[in-house]
């Protein structure tokens, strides 16, 4: 496990203006910078998928799950599903949209004209954190839009 801090350590490490003017305070710096750099994935509301009933959640996942979106938004599946270390997968299956099946690398955003919008604001090798909004942010509320920090797709 020290192999991997070091090699992960070394890009942020190399950054002197952290750690102050003396090489003793950047060497004492180094393992607080890995450890900051390492802190875990959190949500607000961890990662109980039942919060995202109305759209309205900060969440947590690590591989696929299902959202139980309130029946007012007419959805019969809102799966979304993690793949390390930067890809999150969805498949949105509403009367309203028809079936939206896509994927995003990085952060990314998906609005539905159902009025639901999934951005994901953290994404790393073990997981991504999900923030649901129960509202369009599209320009256009007629379509639906789907964009990544890495790339997007979506049919």
């Amino acid at each position: 496990m020290a192999g991997p801090d070091t090699t992960s350590t070394s890009g942020p490490a190399s950054t002197p203006s952290e750690a102050g003017s003396t090489s003793a305070s950047a060497t004492a710096s180094a393992p607080t910078s890995s450890a900051s750099t390492q802190t875990p994935l959190t949500a607000a509301n961890g990662t109980d998928v039942r919060a995202c009933r109305n759209a309205d959640c900060e969440i947590l996942i690590s591989g696929q799950v299902e959202i139980p979106l309130a029946p007012k938004f007419g959805c019969t599946r809102f799966a979304v599903v993690y793949f390390p270390p930067n890809r999150v997968a969805f498949n949105v299956d509403c009367a309203k949209t028809g079936n939206v099946t896509g994927y995003f690398l990085g952060r990314g955003t998906l609005r539905l004209v159902i009025a639901v919008t999934l951005e994901v604001d953290k994404i790393d090798g073990t997981g991504a954190v999900l923030h649901f909004l129960p509202k369009n942010t599209t320009e256009d509320p007629t379509r639906n839009q789907v964009s990544g920090q890495d790339g997007a797709a979506f049919t």
